[in-house]
């Protein structure tokens, strides 16, 4: 699998910013200006910080817009998912980070989320639900993974995958360094970063107790925020029953049948 470098994901970010309703063209400075001033930010990767996170999660954000069409650019649907979404991120653990909000042009029905609280959901998915509570689920369970901070502790290797994800991440580092020799060792442990990042989020997955940890984050955090607790159940059971879609959705998910049961209520409430 590959990724692009940091200095190539700055570029894109300049020039699909303008797309983005909430606007990334301002993160890819900061990026780079911090590796450039201080090489502590991308010093190893156990125990990520904050700093950390953020710049990895600005490439990050540029892979998962690049792999599935761009933004939509739909004015409506655009606000609509920042409102609920922004709604939701009140009463996130991590409400200090700048929340942002995104429809991908995709009918792949699927939602991801960065490091750095950027959260995408597809055009495909977007078009499924029926309601706010329903979007409101989706997104809480992708708020979630950011709040419990699971790419973080996939990019520190603290998962079953860690020892693989690092081999290949020291494997891409060394690329990069026959690659792009003038590149600082700051940025070649960046660029690692986001390689791992990207593995975990899009391709192996988070697992599955950290799938049903979000879940259930996802459940409470729309519940506290006015939304109806169950609209997460009744999206993935609408995900779940379109099986042409769902098995790109599903393939680094547990069951559908597992998630429901270990959502609160267990098998007591059924998706409509």
């Amino acid at each position: 699998m590959k990724t692009r470098p940091l200095f190539v994901s700055v570029l894109l970010l300049g020039s699909v910013s303008a797309a983005f309703g909430f606007g990334l063209g301002d993160l890819a400075g900061k990026a780079l200006e911090k590796v450039a001033t201080d090489p502590s930010a991308a010093k190893g990767f156990t125990g990520l910080t904050i700093q950390e996170e953020i710049d990895i999660g600005d490439s990050v954000s540029v892979e998962i817009v690049a792999r599935y069409g761009g933004v939509w650019k739909n004015t409506v649907a655009t606000q609509r998912v920042n409102l609920v979404g922004r709604a939701l991120t009140r009463y996130a653990k991590r409400d200090s980070l700048d929340w942002r909000f995104g429809v991908l042009n995709s009918d792949a029905v699927n939602a991801f989320s960065a490091p750095n609280g950027r959260v995408f959901i597809t055009k495909g998915l977007y078009k499924l639900l029926a309601n706010d509570d329903e979007l409101a689920g989706v997104l809480a369970h992708e708020i979630a993974h950011v709040d419990l901070r699971h790419a973080a502790k996939i990019i520190a290797g603290k998962q079953a995958t860690g020892s693989a994800l690092g081999f290949a991440a020291e494997a891409g580092g060394d690329a990069l360094g026959s690659k792009y020799p003038g590149m600082s060792d700051a940025a070649k442990q960046l660029e690692e970063g986001v390689a791992k990042a990207v593995t975990g989020i899009l391709t192996n997955g988070y697992g599955s107790d950290r799938e049903y940890e979000a879940d259930r984050t996802a459940y409470e955090l729309a519940k506290v925020c006015g939304f109806e607790a169950n609209g997460l159940r009744i999206a993935l059971n609408k995900v779940d029953a379109n099986t042409a879609k769902a098995k790109e959705t599903f393939s680094t998910h547990p069951k559908t049948s597992d998630r429901l049961k270990k959502l609160p209520g267990g098998e007591k409430k059924k998706g409509k």
